[in-house]
């Protein structure tokens, strides 16, 4: 099965790790998968410049996080974050 999911919100993108600024935005899938899907994040609305990757240890059965990342701090970012999830549901 394929699911997908769309968020527009504003993050503050603060917390450094290695040179590089990142928050996150969390979906819940709407139905578990029976083991962990194929998870594709993606960024198609910003005001600033943005990359994204999945979140440590995710995508799960139930979730997954798409995380914002950025060069510089940013107290308030307008993001819209989506997902791809594909696998097998339960």
């Amino acid at each position: 099965m394929i699911c997908y999911g769309k968020k527009t919100q504003t993050l503050a993108v603060t917390t450094q790790a290695g040179g590089v600024y990142y928050n996150s935005i969390i979906f819940t899938f709407p139905q578990e998968f029976i083991e962990t899907p194929v998870g594709i994040p993606a960024l198609t609305q910003t005001t600033g410049i943005f990359f994204t990757s999945l979140g440590n240890n995710y995508p799960s059965t139930t979730q997954v996080q798409v995380r914002v990342l950025s060069m510089v701090s940013n107290a308030s970012a307008n993001v819209t974050a989506s997902y791809i999830a594909i696998g097998k549901w339960k």
